[in-house]
């Protein structure tokens, strides 16, 4: 009977029909070297046990490094960045500075050319005579003289010719406008009136009471001589003459059409 059943098992083996519950895999089968398959199986799963132990001391070290590299990047990184950012201040505080001395020598030099121009002005007997005021309308009672003589530094010299004015401008970029308004100049008879940009560069500043006026009206005489001087200061307008002496006028409309006129 044995017999007859080891043959149904070589059979069903063969055929690939093993009865259920019995085991139908190959039989394991010792290695070559006649050591059991269970014993090699058991020696391999402990020394690859004992590989991943080793390993895994081995894996904290170098993520430790790493985390160590990482944060020594990130000290290098943010210590260059804060060089960075002391180097672009000291650039901006020099940058300044250097604006600074450029905008005083700047002055400097203005100053001493207005100086030089009017030493040649008050030199020739022509440039002496100054524009007759008598008008009705430069003495009327609008008109408030202050107890200010001009005598800043400025751009512009006294009766120079508007042609002049304009050539000596126009390589800087300066703007020199005339004023088409017909009730504007029947304010000023005897004058026409040109409108002046100053577009920031040092030979056109001019300055009153220590403010930088960049919008500003010249007047300019029947022989084409700069006479008057005018603009917007605190909501009055002001009128600088020939004579060196400044006058005030607050009256709404000639306010309020001077500073349309002057609107950059």
């Amino acid at each position: 009977m044995l017999k007859n059943l080891d043959k149904i098992l070589v059979y069903s083996l063969l055929l690939g029909l093993a009865p259920c519950g019995v085991d139908a895999s190959p039989p394991k089968v010792a290695p070559a070297n006649g050591e059991p398959w269970a014993v090699r199986m058991e020696q391999e799963d402990a020394r690859l046990a004992l590989q991943r132990r080793e390993d895994h001391p081995r894996r904290d070290g170098q993520n430790r490094e790493d985390e160590r590299r990482k944060e020594q990047w990130r000290r290098e990184d943010a210590k260059r960045r804060e060089e960075q950012r002391r180097h672009n201040e000291r650039q901006r505080r020099d940058d300044e500075r250097r604006r600074e001395e450029q905008h005083r020598q700047w002055q400097e030099q203005e100053r001493r050319e207005w100086q030089e121009q009017q030493r040649r002005d008050y030199r020739h007997p022509d440039e002496r005579k100054r524009h007759d005021w008598s008008h009705d309308f430069y003495r009327d009672a609008n008109w408030r003289r202050t107890y200010f003589m001009y005598r800043s530094p400025s751009p512009f010299a006294w009766h120079e010719s508007r042609p002049a004015l304009h050539d000596r401008f126009l390589a800087h970029g300066y703007r020199l406008e005339p004023v088409d308004d017909r009730a504007w100049h029947d304010r000023f008879p005897g004058l026409r009136c040109y409108r002046w940009h100053d577009n920031g560069r040092h030979l056109g500043h001019f300055w009153y009471h220590g403010r930088h006026i960049r919008v500003l009206m010249l007047y300019f005489d029947e022989w084409d001589g700069l006479v008057g001087i005018g603009f917007m200061y605190d909501n009055v307008f002001v009128f600088i003459r020939d004579d060196h002496e400044v006058y005030h006028r607050s009256d709404a409309w000639l306010v309020g059409l001077a500073a349309i006129l002057l609107a950059h």
